[in-house]
């Protein structure tokens, strides 16, 4: 058999938990239980190694105090399994394996009543005479100073209380009182009743669910008065030594290799690891030592592709949007509806729909109906996308402006139909469909071949704007032109009132004679009126009449609007744009200007 060189002296003993690998979407995951979830050196090590060697070299630590290999060649399980086996880190019986599954408080002391209690159970667990349970069922042996594991699923738990220790069934209040040499027999009876009362097949392989049911406990078991529990240690200092969080759980082949150097490891039920007589911690990727770290109020899967059910990658996410979790809320964020994670409520729950949109739910699981659907990516990494307020107060929204137009240009480039319009021509339309927000306005822009070359060589030289507007005048952005061109708007001026009587025509196309001595050669943009843009055609028929370079002609209406813009794109007396039909107006106007005035989205 091949498999890396183990240099360290074999470690005999305790064997780590069940081995039957899960499949995921990175490969093969293998759990190992250590016994009193505790890694002296050499261990830690071996086990670094053996999961480069056999794996992705990623390790996750569970909420009950587990490693997971993950990315396990399928080819390489066996070998992997017979090369623990030779270090003495796995044992030959995988039902024994399955049925010792014991989170260990983690401050225990050699000898004392925790350590002797997980001892025994461990002995009575692996007699081949053990009930045999499902490879969920588990015990919790919580015997510090006050309860500290009420958060970490278990079927049956030993605990402190006010004057000793009870063993009692999860899910109800009902117990027994024990001592640190009658817990374990205890704890095996309750768990042989279960099976025996059929606990195994009907519900699941879990107590709570069994009792919910409506079976009974044998008789002895009374209610009992409870301690308040303590609450979950942070990273730091601790009795046993220090504590430091893994980010999300998880940590690398190399991250454990280090951690090695410190001395014995304990693996907690709080995805951290208690480092034992330490008094600091080095600088490692994937530790957390603030305690104020936001991201230890984060719970999330891998997502995809690591599990087969995300639809999402989840990790990443998570990470960034640590900085924008409010003070004291705590988030989880779930590849999928299972809510794997943390299957209990949390105060911001994000569900994966697809690879880029998340559904929000407030103070709810992964499987609840969500407060808001069809968030993106983009859309959550904002400051204001998890206000506690209530949902109808609360608007999460994009703030980021150039984030904004480069989601608003890809919709638009995806939707809409531009293949008729040559490069120079694609990016004033995408800016006209932009300012209507009607990606349908593609089939209604007409452009003569040489409007946009006439239009920006007219612009840089320096050429005039001529507008029909004060809305189109004050649209156009002053940044954007390229030889600070001037911006003309006559339709405020003094003499077109009287111009407008004179001709017996609106004061928009009065206001175009007030153009004639400058109109040569500039560009004309027509946003409101029919009125201007049928009155500037009839000027162009007169031969003495000064030409512009360009016309953008866009008037908006029900009158009017339609034909003008048609006589001008039906015969164009220069080079021309135009929206056909009633569609138009000012901001359509003003965007093709711009986009005409500046290649820069």
């Amino acid at each position: 058999m091949t498999h890396p060189p183990v240099n360290q002296p074999v470690v005999q003993g305790w064997c780590p938990g069940a081995l039957r690998p899960i499949a995921s979407g990175d490969g093969l995951v293998v759990r190992l239980r250590p016994p009193m979830a505790r890694l002296i050196p050499c261990q830690a090590r071996l086990i670094s190694r053996f999961s480069v060697f056999y794996g992705n070299g990623l390790i996750d630590l569970t909420a009950r105090g587990n490693l997971q290999l993950r990315g396990v060649r399928p080819q390489g399980h066996q070998q992997m399994i017979m090369a623990l086996r030779e270090v003495g880190l796995v044992d030959d019986d995988v039902e024994i394996e399955a049925r010792r599954n014991i989170a260990l408080e983690p401050f225990w002391r050699m000898g004392d009543e925790s350590a002797r209690i997980a001892a025994e159970l461990h002995a009575v667990l692996s007699d081949p005479g053990a009930p045999a349970l499902s490879g969920k069922f588990g015990f919790a042996v919580d015997c510090g100073t006050a309860p500290i594991l009420p958060g970490t699923a278990a079927d049956i738990r030993i605990e402190r209380v006010q004057g000793g220790l009870i063993c009692r069934a999860d899910g109800v209040e009902a117990g027994r009182a024990v001592t640190a040499e009658t817990a374990a027999a205890e704890a095996l009876a309750l768990a042989r009743w279960f099976v025996q009362s059929g606990g195994v097949q009907d519900n699941r392989g879990r107590m709570a669910r069994h009792l919910g049911a409506g079976a009974q406990l044998p008789r002895g078991w009374q209610s009992v008065s409870r301690m308040p529990a303590q609450p979950t240690p942070k990273p730091g200092p601790c009795p046993s030594g220090m504590l430091v969080a893994l980010e999300f759980g998880q940590l690398s082949s190399d991250t454990l290799d280090a951690l090695a150097e410190l001395g014995a490891l304990r693996l907690t039920p709080w995805r951290m690891l208690l480092l034992e007589n330490a008094t600091e911690v080095p600088d490692l990727p994937g530790l957390i030592t603030d305690p104020d770290d936001p991201r230890l109020r984060i719970d999330t899967c891998h997502g995809a592709p690591g599990c087969l059910q995300g639809l999402a990658p989840t990790r990443a996410l998570a990470r960034a949007l640590a900085k924008h979790l409010p003070a004291g809320a705590h988030l989880h964020v779930s590849g999928c509806a299972k809510g794997c994670a943390h299957p209990g409520p949390a105060d911001l729950t994000l569900v994966a729909r697809d690879t880029d949109r998340f559904d929000l739910i407030r103070n709810g699981r992964a499987g609840d109906p969500p407060d808001l659907r069809d968030l993106t990516r983009t859309t959550l990494l904002t400051p204001q996308a998890f206000s506690t307020k209530d949902p109808g107060m609360t608007h999460i929204y994009e703030t980021n402006g150039p984030r904004i137009y480069a989601e608003s240009f890809a919709t638009i480039r995806a939707e809409a139909d531009l293949e008729r319009f040559t490069p120079e021509q694609e990016p004033i339309a995408v800016r006209m469909i932009h300012a209507s927000g009607l990606v349908a306005l593609a089939s209604d822009i007409e452009m003569t071949p040489d409007f946009v070359a006439a239009g920006r060589a007219a612009l840089e030289a320096g050429a005039p704007i001529f507008c029909d507007a004060r809305m189109v005048s004050e649209g156009i952005t002053r940044a954007r032109l390229p030889a600070q061109n001037e911006v003309i708007c006559t339709l405020h001026d003094t003499r077109v009132p009287r111009l407008a009587e004179e001709m017996s025509n609106t004061r928009s196309a009065a206001a175009l004679e007030l153009w004639r001595e400058r109109l040569g050669g500039a560009v004309v943009a027509i946003g409101n009126a029919p009125t201007a843009l049928f009155h500037l055609l009839n000027m162009l028929q007169d031969p003495d009449c000064p030409r512009p370079a360009a016309i953008i002609g866009c008037p908006v209406g029900f009158v009017g609007a339609a034909e003008s813009k048609a006589a001008l794109i039906g015969a164009p007396p220069v080079p021309a744009l135009v929206v056909t039909g009633r569609l138009g107006g000012s901001a359509i106007t003003v965007a093709a200007l711009n986009a005409l005035a500046s290649r820069k989205e």
